[in-house]
């Protein structure tokens, strides 16, 4: 639909090969975008569902990622939620700021930039953003 939504499915393949040690075939690329395509299955995704979501997955108080610690691991998951909430959630940067304690949007897009970036050289960044989209449609 757009290059967000194309850039997310691609990522979350890529994430989907190296979580399960897997070469890129067709099989696992239907596996790991399964239900991406329907738009029946498709829904947006709440910004406390991901941010609970997301504090779950790395063990942080939900109001920490609202509030200003900066912390590495507070910070980290601030910007994973960010990210996911951008791309995934198709939220603007000024909405995904507020859901998150009243965040500049300026700050919003340095977050999702910076996960961006560390995705295709953080192994483990891509096995937490591929276990956090598999606990968010289950959700």
């Amino acid at each position: 639909k757009n290059i967000r939504e194309l850039e997310g499915s691609l990522n979350r393949v890529v994430a989907y090969a190296d979580l399960t040690g897997s070469l890129l075939d067709v099989e696992l690329v239907k596996r790991a975008i399964d239900g991406l395509a329907d738009p029946d299955e498709h829904r947006a995704i709440l910004d406390y569902v991901v941010v609970d979501t997301v504090a779950t997955h790395y063990g942080v108080d939900q109001q920490a990622l609202k509030g200003r610690k900066r912390d590495k691991k507070t910070a980290q998951a601030r910007q994973m939620a960010m990210y996911l909430m951008r791309e995934d959630g198709n939220m603007g940067l000024t909405a995904i700021g507020r859901a998150l304690g009243g965040k500049d949007h300026t700050t919003v897009a340095y977050g999702c930039d910076r996960i961006k970036t560390q995705l295709p050289v953080d192994a483990q960044l891509r096995r937490d953003l591929l276990k956090i989209r598999e606990a968010l449609a289950a959700a």
